[in-house]
């Protein structure tokens, strides 16, 4: 099971091309959000619609998560983990870091993707 990201992990980018003389090139950087209720090792959870930053040529820019799992909602939000994608400026990457101890099921699903309905208690 791949490991639940958190606030500081990092994603990275092997090309990201948005338009500068030295693109395209790869890109790495933090989540800069996650969860204010949810902590996984002291540090806030990541989630689908979370963000990130990455230097590169241009300077600043962003990350945003892509996708996480299919069955853990943290928030109401799909749980996002190491090797999951995440969409940069110029291009799609992956969480490359994540907790060592807290692992996370599920297969890597879209954020896009409607969360299962739930269960009818008669």
């Amino acid at each position: 099971m791949p490991a639940q990201g958190r606030l500081g992990d990092k994603a990275q980018a092997p090309l990201d091309a948005h338009g500068c003389p030295a693109c395209p090139h790869p890109v790495i950087g933090p989540a800069v959000t996650g969860s204010a209720t949810v902590n996984v090792n002291k540090l806030p959870a990541l989630r689908c619609e979370d963000t990130g930053i990455h230097m590169a040529c241009c300077g600043l820019n962003t990350w945003q998560v892509f996708k996480g799992s299919s069955t853990v909602f943290i928030n109401g939000k799909r749980a996002h983990r190491q090797g999951d994608d995440t969409k940069h400026c110029g291009g799609m990457g992956k969480l490359i870091e994540g907790s060592p101890n807290v692992m996370v099921g599920g297969s890597p699903t879209a954020c896009s993707a409607q969360p299962p309905a739930p269960p009818v208690v008669p």
